[in-house]
Order: structure tokens, then sequence, then C-alpha cells
């Protein structure tokens, strides 16, 4: 994660490196929660969040093989389970973003434009998640099923399944 590695890792020391991510990322959201949304914090919170932006997209560009779809996962549930867990990441910061107080028309833009990034990620986790069915059930992590569930729910407004 420091700057300049582009090294990739097997799937789970790239869970590894995620998680220590995720950990940064609640810490973020519980200072978020406790802060105003004025003044030098409002300059903080930027940093923070695009520095953890920036950096979950780049673990994702490393999990994508430069000659493969991202929704090609062949035989490896780690892999998937990894994909799934990155673009919740994104889906939870794009949700911290939502939190912090919005002030001018410049910081509107830029949570419209995370918002489009919560959807791109969502319709990833849909990828992601067809191929679940071809691993067997004693490969996939049950945990799995709750990243997407949440991540997918958190974003998409499931009025319109039930609307007629």
């Amino acid at each position: 994660m420091a700057e300049g590695h582009d090294e990739s890792f097997p799937p789970f020391a790239e869970w590894v490196v995620l998680t220590a991510l995720y950990e940064r990322c609640v810490v973020h959201r519980r200072l978020v929660s406790t802060a105003g949304g004025g003044g030098s914090k409002s300059k903080e919170f930027w940093i923070r969040h695009n520095w953890l932006m920036s950096a979950v997209e780049k673990r994702i560009r490393q999990l994508q093989a430069p000659d493969a779809e991202p929704n090609v996962l062949g035989e490896d549930p780690m892999l998937a389970f990894t994909y799934i867990f990155a673009r919740s990441l994104v889906i939870h910061l794009v949700d911290t973003a939502d939190i912090w107080s919005w002030h001018t028309g410049e910081q509107e833009r830029i949570r419209l434009a995370y918002n489009q990034q919560a959807s791109v990620a969502v319709n990833e986790l849909a990828q992601v998640a067809s191929s679940l069915p071809y691993f067997s059930d004693f490969k996939v992590s049950p945990c799995t099923y709750f990243f997407i569930a949440y991540s997918v729910f958190r974003k998409v407004d499931i009025s319109v399944f039930f609307s007629r």
C-alpha cells in the first residue's frame, strides 16, 4: 500500500490488505459521525476520504488480470470473496461520504460522482454473484452472501421490486 508499489498478491493476502483498509474506513466513518462538516475538518475529511478511495480502487485494479474481464474468476472462491469485499468497501466509502454534511455545489458534484462509483460497484457485485452458483457450497464462505446482500440493498431502492 506504500507509494509506488503496484504489487499484486494472492487472493487471501489481498483480502488481508483490504481488511486493513476496511479498518481505516471504519475509523474514517466514526470520525465523520462525531465531527461537524465545516472548516478545517472538511479539508481533513476530503484528504482522508480521497486517499481511502484511491487505495481501494488501486487494490481492485490489482485484483483484475489485465487480459481478463472483471467477472471471470476461474475456480478460485477466495478471489470471488475478495472481489466482493473490495466492491463492498467502495459502497461503504460512498455511504460515509453521504453522512458528511454537504455545503457547496462542488461538493454536491463530488457526491454525485461517488454515487456513480457505488452504482458501478453494485453492478460488478452482480456480475461476480452470478458466478457463485458454479462453486461448491463448501468453497463459498457464508459471509459472501452477507456482503452481497448488504452492499446491494444499501444502494438499490428495493421498493421497485414490490411495486406493480
